[in-house]
């Protein structure tokens, strides 16, 4: 997560020197319920498919859902 912080920033910072909009960042890799207050921490967006080892996971989509609630 401390990468991810570091590389928002230089991009906030170079969309400044720019004068441009900085591109948003997705987390959509190894996104769970129980590690998506650190993601969110880091990114105001992310993504998570559900799957664990490549098949929609019933809870993993339920305990995401109740985070968010």
């Amino acid at each position: 997560m401390a990468l991810l912080r570091r590389e928002r920033a230089a991009l906030a910072e170079l969309s400044r020197t720019l004068g441009a909009e900085a591109p948003q960042v997705v987390a959509c890799g190894g996104v769970r319920a129980a590690n998506a207050v650190d993601w969110l921490d880091a990114t105001p967006h992310l993504h998570a498919s559900c799957r664990v080892d490549g098949v929609f996971a019933v809870d993993e989509a339920m305990s995401l859902h109740a985070f968010i609630q």
